[in-house]
């Protein structure tokens, strides 16, 4: 334990007495060059502030704690990146884009996802002209719940069908104004996203008015224009961004201190460390006497432990055998209550043939008592005969007698 400790005093004297490194701040940060996009559109991911030469992965959250790996690779010698992927299934709205180094998240930025428009077409029909009444199909990719459409800037009634992954469909009857018409879809900021147009036939299959494809051509030009602004300004947004790393990179170059600074910090940091290191000897001689407190304890504790396992030991034998003692005298007792709950059966059947003799002798008694009545009724009847006839034979003898005199 001694030894533990004058290697951690070592230890501690050879980091104090280290060369001072170079001050690093760190602090990562994570941008995209576009902040708007749709499903499948390439987008490139840029990072800085990294620890250099590190493995970094790029997480796609797509809702309800859903990550998708979508790139990956390494920072370089100045802690930064560039990667590109292809933005995943998903549904419209505001996404998060995380940045994974060494299994931590390290920095994230967010991209908004716009609903598209991919395709509109007729069902059931192979002409090229869509007559009034042919019904429609709109497919596309972003949507989400409260997915807003217009035709001819009329919000529609009813509702598309949005899949888990953002794909929606929508179906619909062609209006029944000849003429070039516009379904237009809108993001989640109230803001147009897509546009798709379909031509009406008249029932003669006129070509639409000059009127409506002038407006047609007009409205398309105006959403290419668009876009094309929304286009720069991804890419003045990119570029102001490569130009703000750039500048955070010269103010990391810059950030080193010059060599008056550098000396004075360099003599406060060893001022720091002579009273460190002096702080560190009077810990380590407390941390030895403290060890040496406690290989003392220790043993005393082991010299407790060894005797409290010798008590144990006597314990259980003499456990061992109060068990054995015991189950003799439990089978003692079950044999004996055997033997006593056979003498209680006996007793029972000899009480049984007892009762059962006694039933009998009491039915002969009272058989007995009977007949005995019978003879004394028998009896008393006779001689209350003989009293009447002994008392009838008095009278006559005694009329007899008062005749003769």
């Amino acid at each position: 334990m001694i030894k533990t400790g004058l290697k951690i005093l070592c230890v501690l004297v050879l980091f104090l007495l280290a060369p001072i490194p170079s001050i690093a701040i760190k602090n990562p940060n994570l941008s995209v060059d576009a902040s708007t996009t749709f499903v499948d559109s390439p987008i490139q991911v840029t990072g800085s502030g990294f620890e250099k030469f590190s493995k970094i992965a790029i997480v796609w959250h797509d809702g309800d704690d859903v990550g998708i790996h979508v790139a990956e690779t390494r920072t370089n010698e100045r802690g930064t990146f560039a990667v590109g992927f292809h933005i995943p299934n998903s549904v419209g709205g505001h996404h998060t884009i995380f940045a994974i180094e060494e299994l931590d998240v390290a920095a994230e930025t967010a991209v908004t996802v716009q609903p598209k428009i991919e395709k509109l077409s007729a069902l059931g029909v192979n002409s090229p002209n869509i007559l009034p009444g042919t019904i429609l199909r709109a497919e596309g990719s972003g949507g989400y719940n409260g997915l807003v459409l217009t035709i001819d800037n009329h919000l529609v009634s009813a509702k598309p069908k949005i899949a888990i992954d953002g794909s929606f469909s929508y179906e619909f009857v062609a209006v029944d104004v000849p003429g070039t018409h516009f379904l237009t879809i809108y993001d989640v900021d109230g803001r147009i996203s897509s546009i798709a147009s379909f031509t009406v036939a008249g029932s003669s299959i006129n070509p639409p008015t000059p009127g409506h494809q002038e407006l047609a051509d007009d409205l398309s030009s105006l959403f290419s224009k668009l876009s094309e602004i929304s286009r720069s300004n991804d890419e003045n947004t990119s570029l102001l961004r490569q130009d703000l790393l750039g500048v955070l990179e010269n103010l990391s170059d810059a950030s080193s201190l010059s060599t008056l600074e550098s000396e004075n910090v360099k003599k406060d940091i060893k001022t720091s460390q002579d009273l460190l290191l002096s702080e560190v000897l009077a810990s380590t001689q407390k941390i030895v006497a403290l060890e040496t407190e406690n290989e003392q304890g220790l043993t005393a504790i082991q010299s407790q432990v060894s005797e409290t396992n010798v008590g144990l030991k006597t314990l259980g034998e003499q456990l061992n055998k109060s068990t054995v003692t015991i189950q003799e005298e439990i089978r003692t007792s079950e044999e004996k209550i055997e033997k006593i709950s056979s003498e209680i059966n006996e007793i029972d059947h000899a009480l049984n043939r007892l009762s059962s003799g006694v039933a009998s002798s009491r039915t002969a008694i009272e058989g007995k008592l009977l007949s005995i009545h019978n003879a004394i009724t028998e009896s008393v009847v006779l001689i209350n005969i003989l009293v009447l006839v002994g008392i009838a034979f008095s009278v006559v003898i005694g009329f007899q007698i008062r005749r003769r005199k």
